[in-house]
C-alpha cells in the first residue's frame, strides 16, 4: 500500500531519459494526489507507521491504523538490515490491526496470499462491495453484460447503461454516476475509447 514519492511525479526531469525507456513527467504533482490517498487508505483500511520510511512523502495525517504485530521472519530481517545501516520500516498494508470498518483484526493465519479473508480483515473489493451493501444503495446482478452506454443528448455525459441480465432480457439501468472499467482492457487502449464515445462497450 506504498504511495509513490514526489520524485515518481517528474522522473524524466530529475533522473533524465533512460535508453530504450518511455518515461514521461506526470501532468500532476504529489500534493495534488496526497488528498485522494487519504480517502483510499481510510476506504481501503491501511495500517502503517507514519514517518517511519525515511523515503516516504509527506503526509496529511496518519494511517487509519496502527501496524500489526511483526511476524519473526520480519523481526530478524529488520535487525540485520539496522545492522547494515538500512532503514527498515513496517510496510503499510491493506489488512485490518484493530477492529475498523465493522471487520475483525487480521488474526495472521497466512492463508490469505491468493485468496478471500475468511474473516473479512482484508482490505480487498469485498470490503468496499460489503460496505456498498450495507448502505441499501447497492445490489449486485450477477451474470449481467453491459451492452451499451447510454448518453445524454449532448453525446458528452453517461446516464446509465443497457445490458443483458442472467436470463438474456435487455434491461437499463441508470445513474448520476456511470464507472466503465472491467476486464482487460487499459483506460488508454483507443478502442474502448472510441466505442465509449460512440456510447458503446466492446
Amino acid at each position: 500500500m506504498p504511495r509513490f514519492r514526489e520524485e515518481d511525479f517528474h522522473l524524466l526531469s530529475a533522473r533524465g531519459p533512460i535508453d530504450g525507456a518511455t518515461i514521461e513527467d506526470w501532468p500532476i504533482e504529489y500534493d495534488d494526489l496526497e488528498p485522494h490517498y487519504a480517502i483510499a487508505e481510510r476506504l481501503i483500511g491501511t495500517a502503517g507507521d507514519a514517518g517511519k520510511n525515511p523515503f516516504e512523502a509527506w503526509r496529511s495525517g496518519p494511517y487509519p491504523m496502527p501496524p500489526g504485530p511483526d511476524m519473526f521472519g520480519a523481526i530478524l530481517t529488520s535487525e540485520a538490515a539496522a545492522k547494515r545501516g538500512l532503514h527498515p520500516y513496517r510496510a503499510p498494508t491493506g489488512v485490518n490491526s484493530i477492529f475498523f470498518d465493522e471487520r475483525p483484526a487480521c488474526n495472521n493465519c497466512g492463508f490469505c496470499g491468493h485468496f478471500g479473508c475468511p474473516i473479512h480483515a482484508k482490505g480487498d473489493p469485498i470490503s468496499s462491495l460489503r460496505r456498498a451493501l450495507r448502505t441499501g444503495r447497492c445490489e449486485v446482478r450477477p451474470e449481467s453484460y453491459v451492452k451499451e452506454v447510454v448518453l445524454d443528448s449532448s453525446r458528452r455525459r453517461a446516464t446509465g447503461v443497457r445490458y443483458l441480465d442472467v436470463r438474456g432480457r435487455q434491461r437499463r439501468a441508470g445513474g448520476a454516476v456511470v464507472v466503465r472499467r472491467g476486464g482487460r482492457r487499459r483506460v488508454r487502449d483507443p478502442t474502448a475509447a472510441a466505442a465509449l464515445r460512440r456510447g458503446q462497450l466492446v
